[in-house]
Parts: C-alpha cells; sequence; structure tokens
C-alpha cells in the first residue's frame, strides 16, 4: 500500500480550534480526532496520510478547505513527481566532498535523510533542499564507515513568507510523494571491513537486506 503525507499548518490570532477539512468535496476531518498539535505562536499543526491500494489521478491535485472556530482558509496543491534514480558515486574520501543529485522528479524542495553508519556507532541526520543535487561535505562524515541516502520529494512553500493557503487565518499545506532509497550504501573512506555494499530493490521488501546488517550494526547504537 502506498501512503502519501499531507502536512497542514494553520496560523491564527487567536489560536483556532480546527472543525473541518474537506479535500476534493470530501470530509477528511470532522472533529472526531486529534492528529493536530497546538505550537507556540498561534499556529496548529496537522497531518493526514492517503491510504490507497492505488493511488490514481485523483490524487494528483488538491482542493483542500479547512474550517476553524476563526473562518476558513483554503487553496490547491499539487502532488510532487517521484524520484525515478539517485546518482552517486560507490565510495567517498573521507577529507573530500561529494555530491549526491537525483532526477525524475518536478518538486518545489526535498528532504534528503542519510544514515551514517561507523564503528560501534550510528546517526543520521537531514536537510531540505530547494534543487536536485547536494553537496556533502566531508566534515559530516569523518570516519570510514557507510552513508546511506534516501529522497523525499515535497510541494508547499520552501519558507515561512509564502503561505499558500488564504482566508481568515493563513496557512502552509505541504504534499510529499513516496521517498526513494538508494539501492546500495556509500563507502565511507575503507569502510571497516563488515560487507554492505550490496544491491537492493526498491519496492516494498527494498530494505530487508539491508535491515539486517543495520541490526547488526545498530544494537548499541545511541544516537539513531
Amino acid at each position: 500500500m502506498m501512503k502519501l503525507f499531507l502536512l497542514v499548518r494553520v496560523v491564527s490570532n487567536p489560536i483556532a480550534d480546527l472543525n473541518t477539512v474537506f479535500m476534493n468535496n470530501d470530509t477528511i476531518y470532522n472533529g472526531n480526532e486529534s492528529n493536530f498539535e497546538i505550537m507556540p505562536g498561534h499556529s496548529y499543526y496537522w497531518d493526514y496520510i492517503i491510504n490507497s491500494e492505488k493511488i490514481n489521478s485523483r490524487f494528483n491535485e488538491l482542493d483542500i478547505q479547512i474550517e476553524t472556530t476563526n473562518g476558513t482558509i483554503s487553496g490547491v496543491i499539487s502532488l510532487p513527481d517521484t524520484v525515478n534514480e539517485i546518482i552517486y558515486p560507490d565510495t567517498m574520501d573521507i577529507d573530500k566532498s561529494a555530491k549526491i543529485e537525483w532526477i525524475g522528479s518536478e518538486a518545489d524542495f526535498y528532504y534528503v535523510y542519510w544514515y551514517y553508519y561507523y564503528p560501534g556507532r550510528g546517526t543520521s541526520d537531514g536537510s531540505y533542499i530547494a534543487s536536485n543535487s547536494i553537496e556533502i561535505d566531508s566534515s559530516l562524515f569523518p570516519h570510514d564507515g557507510y552513508v546511506w541516502f534516501e529522497i523525499t520529494p515535497v510541494n508547499g512553500p520552501f519558507d515561512d513568507e509564502n503561505a499558500n493557503f488564504i482566508g481568515d487565518g493563513y496557512g502552509f499545506v505541504y504534499y510529499e510523494n513516496k521517498r526513494f532509497k538508494m539501492d546500495k550504501l556509500i563507502v565511507i573512506g575503507n569502510g571497516y571491513g563488515i560487507s554492505l555494499n550490496k544491491p537492493i530493490s526498491n519496492n516494498n521488501n527494498s530494505l530487508d537486506i539491508i535491515n539486517k546488517e543495520k541490526d547488526k550494526l545498530m544494537k548499541n547504537l545511541q544516537d539513531f
């Protein structure tokens, strides 16, 4: 089953209670759920996961109306394209930067997430990028090990200065398509003696191989 993620942040003064949310004329929230969180600054976040056995053209563009106790905000947002391929080096020198790029997608920006493994430890981090590539600074991966990337295309405002939903208050709506995962790990420096650089498929069971290895590597990790 494929899942698409819709994230809504509404800003109003005073803070409004969420009443009803309509998406393409269907009611997807009517006050019986509690999946939103009050945030400082007169705003709340609310997220919705679109579950469908087959995502079709109905989800390509979403006309959303959000009714609160302060009034209504509304707008339209489109689904970003999926990423088809990540281009990356097989190896990275510890003291040199490297470029990761991806093709097949048109989106407002991307969330680039990475997992980094080195002897006795593992870390993860991410960054929002408004282009189809990222230059990886060598200081991020200072030890022999392995790194693995995944890319999530997102449509919506890249900063807080450009609200895409307007009305009684204003809002920021983000629409994510599915993540695309690298098919193998990049070797950092000399690696560290564990053969992880195996191709894996990018389907529903795409991480079976890498997860088995991650379980071994990350048993005692503190920061993942």
